[in-house]
């Protein structure tokens, strides 16, 4: 709620960054895009530059200018600036697919998924059959076809199976939700 926002909670979400750059030439952290109309700001992009890429973290603005689709347009400002810097990804951010509002992510192809309990990558258009029947689903097509055939919705055997991540207790990574990426920037036309 509104009653709970802080100066503090609003740095820890949109400005504080465990990313540090090595060198000034580096530039990776967190920032901050600005989007300006008519020398007004309309929306401004959080984001973190990373060496493979920049992901996408949040984005807020104006809602007097809904009708600009905003969100879409400053995605593609982002991949524009990727491919720029020669990066190799831009992620997308959570992609759930079971909300309406984050299903526009998937509409940028090729996207790829990554794997809440493998933690690899799978193509969307792939995984997506196993999201329309359930809310959480493995991305591996062989756990995927698994979890579909597991009648009694134990999804504790679907924690995480990388040995670093044993005890990673019931807040399974990315448990209803997984991170979704534009693919390599690189490998397509310039």
């Amino acid at each position: 709620s509104f009653d709970e926002i802080t100066i503090d909670r609003f740095k820890s979400f949109l400005v504080d960054s465990p990313l540090v750059s090595k060198s000034q030439s580096d530039l990776y952290g967190t920032f901050h895009q600005l989007y300006r109309l008519n020398d007004q700001l309309i929306a401004v992009g959080v984001l973190d530059i990373l060496p493979s890429g920049i992901s996408s973290v949040y984005l807020f603005y104006d809602p007097d200018h809904r009708q600009l689709v905003l969100g879409k347009y400053t995605a593609l400002k982002e991949i524009e600036y990727c491919k720029s810097r020669q990066l190799s990804y831009y992620y997308m951010g959570y992609y759930i697919h079971s909300c309406i509002k984050m299903r526009y992510k998937g509409e940028y192809s090729p996207s790829e998924l990554l794997c809440p309990v493998t933690l690899q990558w799978y193509p969307l258009n792939q995984s997506i059959n196993y999201l329309n029947i359930n809310k959480f689903s493995p991305l591996d097509p062989i756990l995927a076809e698994e979890r579909l055939n597991n009648t009694n919705n134990d999804l504790s055997i679907y924690k995480p199976r990388i040995p670093e991540l044993t005890n990673y207790n019931n807040a399974m990574f990315g448990y209803y939700d997984s991170i979704l990426r534009y693919q390599d920037l690189n490998s397509r036309g310039k």
